[in-house]
């Protein structure tokens, strides 16, 4: 149990909070958008964690890394902004507000994962 928190907990947690902070950046300012932002992670970050720890169980760790970079995250882009475009009142496109956060929270999970653990 403590190994699925760890797994599935921590690069939530840095989701949430890295995206939160890009929002906050992007004037995304409204509570109930910036609660959207933390939601929908809740939903699309576990199925991508699980993906890429799937596919790199078959792959190894780069082959899974870049199959989760070429199929999993557009669809977390995509089904972010498909929530923002019809939720949240933003100055920032949906689009590529989804993009933006998706690009930061990617990269800080590559970041945490090589520098941390």
């Amino acid at each position: 149990m403590r190994n699925l928190v760890v797994v599935f907990g921590v690069p939530l947690v840095l989701t949430i909070l890295i995206e939160l902070v890009g929002a906050l950046a992007l004037k995304v300012r409204k509570p109930a958008d910036l609660r959207l932002v933390a939601l929908v992670n809740c939903v699309t970050n576990p199925l991508v964690v699980a993906g890429n720890l799937l596919l790199s169980g078959y792959l190894g760790e780069q082959g899974g890394l870049l199959l989760t970079m070429i199929l999993l995250e557009p669809f977390a882009v995509i089904a972010e902004w498909l929530y923002y475009r019809k939720y949240i009142e933003a100055e920032i496109s949906p689009a590529l507000l989804s993009f933006i956060l998706n690009l930061l929270s990617f990269t800080g999970g590559i970041i945490c994962s090589n520098t941390i653990w």
